[in-house]
């Protein structure tokens, strides 16, 4: 589920919980539910984005090595 999706559902609650002037169970379920499932989302996201950061810093250490073995030579 995106975050859009999330926030559009979070809004359909809350408009029905104002036409109704109540609150289920369901919706707060629900909602707990949504945010529990963002908040993975969310986790992968950056544990997705650490694994890039280190290979990109690698890459990076490893273009300032040949950078040095290229000005030696010149």
């Amino acid at each position: 589920m995106t975050i859009r999706s999330v926030g559009r559902r979070i809004s359909q609650i809350f408009k029905a919980r104002k036409a109704r002037k109540g609150i289920s169970f369901f919706e707060v379920k629900e909602l707990y539910n949504l945010a529990y499932d963002h908040k993975a989302q969310a986790r992968s996201a950056i544990r997705q984005y650490r694994r890039m950061e280190a290979k990109a810093q690698a890459m990076d250490e490893a273009y300032r090595a040949q950078l040095g073995l290229v000005r030696r030579s010149a």
